[in-house]
């Protein structure tokens, strides 16, 4: 694996990357692992399954509203950067989401102004300043997280997002907001689990809309690369630091395509000949997601098909990265093709044995 340009700094810092099991937080302890990093930690809920552990990496299991675990592994591992990758997947009720972002978010600030840490890189979300309406090509200047609450996800992690910056020290604790897109690669037990489902039950020949909404798309290592670029500036001279330092940056591959491109992509890859799409229209998507709360409202849990999902797959939404590419001088090194393929080979090779594990395993808890 091709990884980031190696820091300068590299062997001087102690690196703890908090949610470094999942899908992000992995690609960055490996990052840091590569380029000769001597001092890198894990803090998660859950230790990775066997195949995911990396070598060199010292794992501490915790939970993230546990100041005190979070303290002990702070003073544990003299970590002087700290990487904020948690972040809960989409569908959940919106306690959940202040819960985690939120109160999650705030617990790890603390914990780390008591420590002695240095340099702090949150990893925000470019829906953050998701409004309902089309974003094309809007910079860090440009876009904004509005006030009012659009969806649990994003109002939640926008809330988060803001409260990391304000601990922003120029004097102690330097910090930084990174702003991934839609990120894709091997070890997507999110995306790529529900791709193959959908192919699966052959329901892959339908789609939302007319696909011709642009949207980001980023291979999660180039991502990965963004973190350890922040944090170097942010650990460096007061001179990169001051210039990084609570400072926000939307992270992406800089080549928006239309939005259906990425799963038609990955079901040609899992077998499908690419023929025969129906196209839902946009009004009858927006009928169903409508039917499909009502009915969650009046049985409860989560809607099968929320106005989230239709509105997704249906807005443009791209950003402009330029800013990423001057202050961190970050560039995309794997392609929107290559980490497909990558991930519909890890899928091929391993994801799907682990999918149908843990649907077995979810069938006997049921019994």
């Amino acid at each position: 694996m091709t990884t980031a340009t190696v820091s300068p700094m590299s062997g001087t810092e102690r690196y703890l990357v908090i949610g470094g099991a999942g899908f992000l937080g992995s690609y960055i302890a490996q990052a840091l692992v590569d380029r000769g990093e001597k001092y890198v930690a894990v803090y998660d809920l859950n230790k990775p399954g066997e195949s995911d552990i990396i070598d060199g990496v010292q794992y501490f299991c915790g939970d993230i509203l546990n100041e005190q675990q979070l303290l002990a592994c702070l003073k544990s591992t003299s970590a002087t950067v700290v990487f904020h990758t948690v972040s809960p997947v989409h569908g959940l009720q919106e306690s959940v989401y202040y819960r985690i972002n939120v109160e999650g978010t705030r617990t790890i600030l603390l914990a780390c102004e008591k420590s002695p840490v240095k340099a702090f890189v949150f990893t925000s979300s470019a829906s953050v300043v998701s409004t309902g309406q089309n974003i094309s090509g809007l910079n860090e200047k440009q876009v904004t997280i509005p006030d009012g609450k659009y969806e649990a996800y994003t109002y939640t992690k926008g809330l988060a997002e803001k409260m990391s910056l304000e601990h922003n020290d120029p004097y102690g604790m330097k910090v930084a907001a990174l702003r991934p897109c839609g990120m894709i690669g091997p070890r997507d037990r999110q995306a790529m689990w529900r791709l193959a489902e959908t192919y699966q039950k052959n329901q892959h020949k339908y789609q939302m809309g007319d696909n011709t909404n642009l949207v980001d798309y980023s291979y999660v290592g180039n991502v990965a690369d963004a973190h350890l670029l922040a944090a170097d500036r942010l650990a460096g001279s007061a001179s990169s630091s001051n210039a990084v330092a609570g400072q926000v940056f939307f992270i992406t591959d800089g080549k928006p395509r239309p939005y259906w491109d990425f799963p038609r992509m990955a079901f040609k890859l899992l077998g499908d000949d690419g023929k025969g799409i129906t196209t839902l229209p946009y009004v009858l998507c927006v009928f169903m997601a409508f039917l499909s709360e009502v009915a969650a409202k009046l049985f409860g849990g989560p809607p099968s098909f929320p106005m989230f999902i239709v509105k997704l797959a249906t807005l443009e939404q791209y950003f402009n990265i330029d800013k990423a590419r001057t202050l961190l001088g970050y560039e995309p090194r794997v392609s929107f093709e290559e980490g497909v393929r990558m991930m519909v080979e890890w899928w091929k090779k391993q994801g799907e044995r682990e999918h149908i594990e843990m649907l077995e395993s979810k069938r006997r808890l049921r019994r």
